[in-house]
């Protein structure tokens, strides 16, 4: 009986660790502290890989440029095989905001008789969505100092 109940345990661990685990889609997050949102929008787009390319209606998610990094450098990824791309959102009604950084990579399909290459989606790269909230992060706490003294008031 000692064995069956030890087998269950470990059955349902692994259960538990490839659901916390794998579930988990490349998705970093951090808390933004007190700052208005005004300067996380700033500080997501001089953070972004290149430059930005798509933001939301509501202005709250934001793709980079696809790109490619070589030798700890990013260039901008033209017809190429794999490429990557950063995608940020700000979550929260008030005060502290949630940011979630992911940077997806991407290979080309076969593009004989296609107009355009497509894509599809092969992995997320922790590494470098845990750089760039970094990123964002320190912009955030470099420029806590020159902010205004009436941060994001509004006349009713």
């Amino acid at each position: 009986m000692n064995k069956l109940n030890s087998l269950v345990i470990h059955f349902l661990c692994i259960i538990w660790l490839v659901l916390a685990v794998g579930c988990s889609g490349g998705e970093v997050r951090l808390d933004s502290g007190d700052h208005p949102l005004a300067k996380i929008k700033h500080a997501v787009k001089k953070s972004l890989p290149l430059d930005v390319r798509l933001v939301s209606e509501n202005g709250r998610e934001f793709y980079s440029e696809y790109f490619i990094e070589r030798k700890g450098r990013v260039f901008k990824a033209t017809k190429m095989g794999v490429r990557k791309y950063a995608h940020v959102v700000i979550l929260g009604e008030r005060r502290p905001y949630t940011i979630t950084t992911q940077v997806l990579i991407e290979k080309r399909l076969s593009s004989k008789g296609m107009v355009k290459a497509e894509y599809e989606f092969v992995k997320y790269d922790e590494v470098l969505a845990r750089a760039l909230l970094k990123r964002i992060y320190k912009i955030l706490n470099e420029s806590r100092d020159d902010g205004n003294i009436v941060d994001d008031f509004r006349v009713f």
